[in-house]
């Protein structure tokens, strides 16, 4: 249950940092921050099993690398509602417990 529960909050915070980005114009959005919390998002979805979590951390960490503010844009928003919403799932599922 620990680990869940660590899954969640590290998810949400991941989920904050896509949030954040979202507000701001592409030029200014923190490419490293962004890549550092796709590459986290990766990890902890693959340890639940959430392989579409893990595809779409994979295009927004490979979109930061290649600095596709275009993809970004596109990526972003998905990324930061499967984040939030997974965050929520296991949320749901400890309380349940």
């Amino acid at each position: 249950m620990a680990l869940l529960e660590q899954v969640r909050a590290d998810l949400r915070r991941c989920s904050e940092v896509f949030d954040t980005s979202l507000e701001r114009a592409p030029a200014d959005r923190e490419l490293p921050l962004l890549c550092s919390a796709a590459h986290e998002v990766k990890g902890l979805a693959a340890t639940i099993g959430a392989s579409g979590l893990v595809d779409i951390a994979k295009q927004v960490e490979r979109a930061c690398t290649d600095q596709d503010a275009t993809a970004l844009s596109l990526l972003l928003p998905d990324i930061a509602q499967r984040t939030g919403l997974t965050a929520q799932s296991i949320a749901d599922m400890v309380q349940a417990t």
